[in-house]
């Protein structure tokens, strides 16, 4: 059977973060496109979406400059399309990459210079305890499970509401989309009576004493989740 990590790695890649465009037009001269993914009562999802994430639409990039959560994302510049504009339209925003060790190891190779390159990001936190079941029991494993889900910050500049305003309203929104498709994703996964616990990390931090240090060098603000996870056979 795979490792723990590697089956939480196939899952997260099984994600399809896309939705349909109902209604779109453009705004301010033609300098934004408002794009509408709800229709009448039928509320959308926008994900992990935010302000300076970058989404893809007929294989086009474009910037978003705000998102109205499950509603409305308002990107920058007009809609283009290389061929004929298809009867369907669909946006389509990247993964966010899955790192898994202890902080320190985590932290090599990660290079935050264009953060929106790295995050939003989601990490599992290492060692895990896991539990190898008896013989005749239909889970194989039960693995402590602890991600979170991580997004920049400016601890210097924000207030305690800023943080849910400018990022963890966002990470909110796709962590329990993440936990539905968890619940839904039963290639390995079991967790029809399982519990999970969602905590916000305003500042994600080590606290030392009466000091505090920034997990991978960087100011970062999280949504957490705690469970236990069955496994079954494949």
């Amino acid at each position: 059977m795979k490792l723990t990590v590697d089956i939480i790695g196939d899952f997260i890649k099984s994600l399809v973060l896309s939705h349909e465009i109902f209604h779109h037009y453009t705004t301010l001269c033609g300098k934004n496109t408002v794009l509408e993914v709800f229709k009448n009562d039928e509320i959308g999802n926008t994900f992990h979406a935010r302000e300076g994430l970058f989404l893809s639409i007929e294989g086009e990039k474009y910037k978003i400059v705000s998102v109205d959560i499950n509603k409305i994302i308002t990107i920058m510049g007009p809609l283009t399309f290389k061929n004929e504009k298809p009867k369907n339209l669909f946006f389509v925003l990247e993964t966010p990459i899955y790192i898994h060790g202890v902080p320190i190891i985590a932290n090599d190779g990660l290079d935050f210079n264009d953060e929106n390159k790295m995050l939003p990001m989601i990490y599992l936190y290492e060692i895990l305890k896991e539990v190898e079941k008896g013989p005749n029991s239909r889970i194989v494993r039960e693995s402590d499970i602890r991600l979170y889900f991580l997004d920049s910050a400016n601890f210097s500049e924000w207030s305690s509401g800023a943080y849910y305003t400018n990022r963890l309203r966002f990470l909110n929104n796709f962590v329990d989309f993440f936990i539905k498709k968890m619940r839904d994703y039963t290639r390995y996964f079991y967790l029809f009576n399982t519990d999970i616990t969602k905590t916000n990390y305003q500042k994600w931090v080590i606290s030392q004493g009466s000091s505090e240090k920034n997990i991978f060098s960087k100011e970062l603000t999280a949504t957490g989740i705690d469970f236990t996870l069955p496994l079954t056979k494949n």
